[in-house]
């Protein structure tokens, strides 16, 4: 959740399978009033496994100098072009 005085965002996931999670945000707005206005939006987000995208690097012709487990599930990978 974060917020300002005159904005509160609620973003919550909805896994659907194991290649997609749906991405659900509620905005609050304070108006000129003082009442809140509440704003839904929700979209399609791919989960590609990191495995699969660290191969897709390499097949790009890129050099995986990084992959390994991060922070609260994320995943870190660190891909360059060779030579640099």
């Amino acid at each position: 959740m974060r917020g300002t005085d005159g904005r509160l965002l609620t973003r919550f996931l909805d896994y659907t399978d194991d290649d997609t999670v749906q991405v659900h945000d509620l905005l609050h707005v304070r108006g000129t009033d003082s009442d809140w206005e509440l704003r839904t939006s929700s979209c399609p987000k791919l989960r590609p496994g990191p495995a699969w995208l660290a191969d897709q690097c390499r097949d790009a012709g890129l050099e995986v100098r990084r992959a390994v487990p991060g922070p609260r599930g994320l995943q870190l990978l660190h891909a360059v072009k060779p030579g640099t």
